[in-house]
């Protein structure tokens, strides 16, 4: 039989899927990585001026872990210049604990780093929202 977890994340699915029907809109460019029916909404702060050099993609996929749930923020940063290398850093922020989570990379002109950051002890159920900031660690060098 299945649990109260599995019956709601199914109505909740259905419920999307259904209001994204209505609304129109086209296919998967602009759907969030995971499209497991995860409810929380993630919102992009770029800091200074990373917007310029970068593009970025990103959702939320949740696990059962141990004691509490575990959010991954997985997606794609896209270095969109030709000339410069970028040292990154993204960090994920949500309303319920003071700390952040992060993960740096540098990536080349023109490639794509994929990404796949753990935030553990969530509750999915309570998480409506989570920051994802970019930034860079060092200035853009040239490649």
């Amino acid at each position: 039989m299945p649990n109260r977890r599995t019956v709601l994340t199914g109505i909740v699915a259905s419920t999307t899927a259904g209001f994204a029907g209505c609304i129109g809109g086209g296919g998967g460019e602009g759907e969030a990585a995971g499209g497991d029916g995860a409810s929380a909404i993630g919102e992009t702060v770029f800091d200074g001026d990373t917007e310029d050099f970068i593009e970025i993609t990103h959702g939320p996929r949740f696990e059962e872990g141990e004691f509490s749930d575990v959010m991954f923020v997985e997606g794609e940063a896209e270095n969109i210049t030709e000339d410069s290398r970028l040292s990154v850093e993204l960090a994920i922020e949500t309303g319920f604990r003071l700390d952040s989570v992060t993960a740096e990379n540098t990536i080349d002109p023109g490639e794509t780093w994929a990404f796949d950051i753990e935030y553990d002890n969530v509750q999915e159920d309570r998480l409506e929202e989570y920051r994802l900031t970019v930034s860079f660690t060092a200035p853009p060098e040239a490649a």
